[in-house]
């Protein structure tokens, strides 16, 4: 088997609508190189293991299945962040039993537990802020879009996604300023 980790996403690309030996190396490739941001992503958006492996895996099946049809693409990145952001949008807007974020009942088990992770808090500031927004706040923060892409991406202006992203980074900053204001006391 060839090593194809030096090679660039056009080449990738060309390798991947080749002969099926050739396809299956390029797509285990993309794999490798993207599969952790992207279930990265999708676990920040979904928030559950189960629900993120399986929107993670129906992403790959539908970048191969949209790459075989199109056989053009200029970004593999942008394609499989738009292809798991649409899936997690329907899977939320197919979610029916939502649940709704109290914030005094987990400031209050939060500050029972003293040896909380920072992390934790993180991902419970996270649901504080709508869906749009956390979305926003994952892709630049964890995924280090640009404004440009993520208004792409979501089809949206810049300075939607700018305003936005500082709105919802206010919000968690405020929800996390008493837990870490009393850890470095």
């Amino acid at each position: 088997m060839k090593d194809l980790s030096n090679y660039s996403e056009i080449e990738l690309m060309t390798l991947l609508a080749g002969k099926k030996q050739q396809s299956e190396q390029a797509f285990r490739e993309i794999y490798n190189r993207y599969s952790r941001r992207i279930y990265a992503y999708v676990y920040k958006i979904l928030e559950n293991k189960e629900d993120t492996q399986d929107i993670f895996q129906e992403t790959f099946v539908n970048f191969y299945e949209t790459y075989r049809k199109q056989k053009t693409l200029d970004n593999i990145l942008g394609l499989l962040l738009k292809i798991s952001r649409n899936l997690c949008l329907n899977y939320k807007r197919n979610e029916k039993n939502q649940i709704e974020f109290n914030e005094e009942i987990n400031s209050e088990i939060m500050l029972k537990n003293e040896n909380f992770e920072v992390s934790t808090l993180i991902e419970n500031s996270l649901r504080i802020i709508d869906n749009e927004s956390r979305e926003i706040f994952v892709l630049r923060l964890y995924e280090g879009l640009s404004y440009l892409e993520i208004s792409e991406l979501m089809g949206i202006n810049i300075s939607s996604a700018r305003t936005k992203f500082q709105r919802a980074k206010d919000k968690i900053k405020d929800f996390l300023s008493p837990f870490l204001s009393e850890q470095y006391k």
